[in-house]
């Protein structure tokens, strides 16, 4: 099993998270305040997700086709961290500064906030 971070507000309006092979198993309502960026609204909603570890590659390219531009998921195993972009998809050691670096870049060249690549732990 895998597990994954998904802003609904990302999605495009034909997403099928359970088409896909994902699995919503929380979802919480985040306040974020002043926005980040006019594309960006003030409310989100995460949506907490799984799906089975042997279709993550698949799934993260077919999520990769709803999500916005601007926009990025998030999802990982046990050793690899999954950062889906519009139609792009990247994969790095999980906790590797280093190895994600080309996410980062990617993400900062799309107009993500700076403080929205913060993902790695």
């Amino acid at each position: 099993m895998f597990t994954g971070l998904i802003i609904k507000e990302s999605l495009k309006p034909d997403a099928m998270l359970g088409e896909m092979g994902l699995k919503i198993v929380r979802t919480e309502k985040w306040n974020v305040g002043e926005r980040a960026a006019d594309f960006q609204p003030g409310i989100w909603h995460a949506l907490f997700v799984e799906g089975d570890e042997g279709k993550i590659n698949s799934i993260a390219y077919k999520l990769s086709l709803h999500i916005s531009p601007q926009w990025y998921a998030n999802m990982s195993n046990a050793g690899t961290e999954y950062v889906i972009f519009h139609g792009k998809v990247f994969k790095h050691r999980k906790g590797d500064r280093t190895d994600a670096a080309a996410a980062v870049k990617y993400g900062r060249s799309v107009g993500i906030p700076e403080h929205q690549l913060d993902w790695i732990r």
